[in-house]
């Protein structure tokens, strides 16, 4: 039996779907994975003060892999270097696990809620149902609503899924080999994480950008040309350019559907 923790740093995705994965669960399997240790023999003791302010998915997420125990005063555990164990490849092997055996069936659109999110979502939906709803099942999924469980359950049946950039993305782990990813992005935003993750695991993979709803301060082309540029890759500009309402061009949407997924 053992007893970890991670550094406190690690906990601060409590309230981030997406970085969760990569800054907790990565650390904690790759401990595991290496130390022989399963869920039966694992206690993770979590800080007060974060599951105070963690979202439900956050313990729910966790407890998939080990089992959660609260602080006390008797029991000091292990914290965990994330620097030593930080292996991605056994994070994904153990999502993917968590897979079921639903039928490649369902296209799922995520509508995202925050500062970041398309403009026209049903315009876009309603192609979806034009082109594919004879075929497939059209999901419109907010997964701030759905538990972990329910999520894992979607994706493991979804062929095609279509959304704003953002951590509903993260659920890509649950999805089948040779299923697709359509991300959406600001006027002036990219980023490839989640491109790396259907890389992985052999997961078509295809991005558009919108038309944001104010002025980019800069062109797709230049941030990308310069994104290791300290005066370009900063927190504040990549928030004005990423975390900002936008709008997909329509007969271009249609058009890339019909040639990443046959009518």
């Amino acid at each position: 039996m053992v007893h970890i923790t991670l550094s406190e740093w690690a906990f601060a995705p409590g309230r981030n779907y997406y970085h969760l994965f990569v800054n907790c669960v990565r650390h904690l399997l790759d401990y595991m994975k290496i130390h022989h240790h399963t869920k039966k023999d694992t206690y993770f003791v979590i800080p007060s003060q974060i599951m105070k302010s963690a979202y439900p998915f956050f313990k729910d997420v966790l407890t998939y892999f080990v089992q959660i125990m609260e602080p006390n005063d008797i029991i000091t555990p292990i914290v965990i270097d994330v620097k030593k164990y930080c292996d991605y490849q056994t994070m994904y092997d153990m999502l993917w696990k968590l897979q079921t055996s639903t039928p490649n069936k369902t296209i799922v659109y995520i509508k995202r809620k925050g500062r970041r999110y398309v403009t026209n979502d049903d315009a876009c939906i309603e192609v979806l149902k034009t082109l594919y709803q004879k075929k497939y099942d059209i999901v419109v999924a907010q997964f701030e609503e759905l538990s972990v469980k329910q999520q894992i359950d979607l994706m493991s049946g979804c062929i095609l899924l279509v959304g704003c950039h953002g951590a509903g993305c993260s659920n890509t782990y649950f999805m089948k080999s040779d299923s697709i990813l359509f991300e959406l992005f600001p006027e002036s935003f990219y980023i490839d994480c989640f491109k790396k993750i259907c890389d992985v695991r052999s997961i078509r993979y295809f991005y558009m950008n919108g038309t944001s709803s104010r002025s980019p301060p800069i062109t797709l082309e230049y941030y990308m040309k310069n994104l290791h540029c300290p005066q370009v890759n900063t927190p504040v500009l990549r928030a004005s350019i990423r975390d900002i309402p936008f709008t997909i061009n329509v007969e271009d949407f249609s058009k890339k559907l019909r040639a990443l997924l046959p009518v």
